[in-house]
């Protein structure tokens, strides 16, 4: 889940890289030269809201899974 936040590096970045027009793209080229150390600054900042996040998104995707297998 959090690998999908669009958020150069990260994967989801890829995704709207791929559905982007073209300045959108340059921009993002600029952003993801400093990628890592943003995401870096993103968890040291933004912990506790991530964990907070995360967990619901987990519960929430092991919920689905849950109705359509019936563990």
């Amino acid at each position: 889940v959090f690998n999908m936040i669009p958020i150069p590096p990260l994967d989801g970045s890829r995704v709207i890289y791929a559905l982007a027009p073209e300045f959108i793209r340059r921009g993002m080229e600029a952003v993801e030269r400093l990628g890592i150390m943003t995401i870096f600054v993103i968890i040291l900042i933004a912990g506790p809201f991530i964990n907070v996040f995360m967990t619901n998104m987990i519960e929430a995707l092991l919920n689905l899974f849950t109705i359509f297998f019936r563990l």
